[in-house]
């Protein structure tokens, strides 16, 4: 990943290198969003939720997790995995921009990202799905601790769930990715979503250049047709499907 993240930061443009008008937008209001109260609220809440003791079965965490098998506290699982501050943002500024009415979420991990996604579009009804039981039983509990009923948590393997709940929505705003962490994996999440999408849909991908298969996926999704924008923020990507734009591929800081 060392070497990946040398050569982003070499390619990688600000904002006076932009010259479209829709992603200078994006840019400005989304990437590089600095928060406001609800954000700050929403970081606030978060904060005091992961200083819990409690122990998490780390078992299937799939292969974003280097760490398998070992109960863990969600303060220690917090500090490996869940969305930083910073990117916390960035979910609740895209969420506010492109969330629409469905937002779908692979991954709930402890509800981190899901809050933000949630907090950011409060019009917006957040699907977010959970394979670990703990995990799921711990996000499930905050979600409701602070009100937050526009979040719905299904548990199961995504493989087996998502399906039925695309079929049930029908098409998707906004989509965030942060589940399985293998070329195989995130193709096969891209290819179940894309018969649901529309030409306003986004779909957000965690840990782009995470490992080879990650960088592999990622290379083979911003190749696809029906992709327009893709922009690669080196953490996270962001593909686009309007038609309206140029199929363009942007690398940006962060």
């Amino acid at each position: 990943m060392l070497r990946s993240y040398f050569k982003y930061r070499i390619k990688a443009k600000g904002a006076q290198s932009i010259h479209s008008p829709f992603l200078f937008k994006l840019y400005n209001e989304v990437v590089k969003f600095k928060g406001n109260s609800v954000s700050r609220k929403c970081e606030i809440d978060i904060k005091s939720a992961l200083k819990s003791d409690v122990l998490i079965d780390a078992s299937g965490f799939g292969a974003g997790s280097r760490k398998k098998n070992k109960p863990r506290k969600v303060s220690s699982i917090a500090k490996l995995s869940g969305s930083s501050a910073r990117w916390g943002r960035f979910l609740f500024a895209m969420s506010e921009h492109f969330g629409g009415d469905t937002i779908v979420e692979l991954g709930t991990n402890l509800g981190i990202g899901t809050s933000y996604l949630s907090r950011g579009n409060q019009g917006s009804t957040v699907h977010t799905f959970e394979g670990n039981v703990a995990l799921h039983n711990f996000s499930s509990n905050y979600f409701k601790e602070n009100q937050m009923t526009n979040v719905k948590s299904h548990l199961g393997s995504i493989q087996e769930t998502l399906p039925v709940v695309l079929n049930e929505q029908n098409q998707v705003d906004l989509v965030y990715i942060d589940a399985d962490h293998t070329y195989n994996a995130t193709v096969h999440f891209f290819e179940t979503l894309k018969p649901h999408l529309k030409n306003s849909s986004v779909i957000i991908f965690d840990d782009i250049h995470w490992s080879k298969g990650m960088e592999a996926a990622w290379a083979k999704i911003v190749k696809d047709e029906a992709v327009t924008l893709s922009v690669d923020l080196f953490f996270k990507g962001i593909v686009f499907f309007d038609q309206g734009l140029t199929k363009e591929h942007f690398i940006l800081k962060h």
